[in-house]
């Protein structure tokens, strides 16, 4: 039932809020001098208010003779409005890349895994006395502790190469270990055979 509504000279911010198109009785309304912003209600009063109504306020903007159309308002005050526009415009920017950003790490990561192996595949086996996988590095000292220095408690088979040992690492993964010895003829391992079998054990993760 109201009628007439005077808020002026009260240092009000924020919007009008739509609801105010619903106040069927509102004859005048006078929201001068504030710091209100935003658009103005959608309703034939407020589009027929007059502008000494409304003055005083930077940010209003709306179909009313002396403020600026809302589309493209030169003075409107930076408020939710013209934040939550920026953010809609920032965020799919910071999302695309962060995207690129992680599909730039997976490629770089893939190539140099790509480059390690083919490196790994043509250095032949040294004195460290250590074994290269996918996953880890396994030093000869944790084998020697973990057979008690190739115990025959820990044998679980003989080859012609070799005897293999069943070793139980400190980080709990079990492998089979051969050490390797002459052949009984006394003639050398053949390196092509060597290299043969320890590739064919590498690709059973044996």
């Amino acid at each position: 039932m109201l009628e007439k509504l005077n808020l002026s000279h009260n240092n009000l911010t924020g919007s009008i809020p739509a609801s105010f198109k619903d106040f069927q009785s509102l004859s005048a309304i006078d929201l001068s001098y504030n710091d209100l912003e935003g658009p103005l209600p959608d309703s034939p009063f407020f589009r027929h208010a007059p502008a000494q109504s409304f003055i005083g306020n930077k940010g209003l903007c709306g179909d009313v003779q002396g403020l600026p159309p809302c589309s493209s308002s030169p003075t409107r005050k930076v408020g939710r409005g013209t934040k939550n526009n920026v953010l809609d415009a920032v965020i799919p920017i910071v999302g695309a890349l962060f995207l690129l950003s992680v599909f730039a790490c997976i490629v770089f990561f893939c190539y140099k895994r790509k480059k390690n192996t083919k490196k790994g595949g043509k250095d032949k086996i040294d004195g460290s006395y250590s074994m290269w996988n996918s996953e880890r590095k396994i030093m000869y000292e944790d084998i020697v502790e973990a057979t008690n220095n190739f115990d025959d408690e820990y044998c679980i088979g003989k080859g012609g190469y070799g005897i293999v040992y069943m070793a139980k690492l400190p980080s709990g993964l079990v492998v089979a270990v051969k050490k390797l010895h002459p052949p009984e003829d006394g003639k050398s391992i053949e390196e092509k055979l060597f290299q043969k079998e320890i590739k064919e054990l590498i690709e059973i993760r044996h």
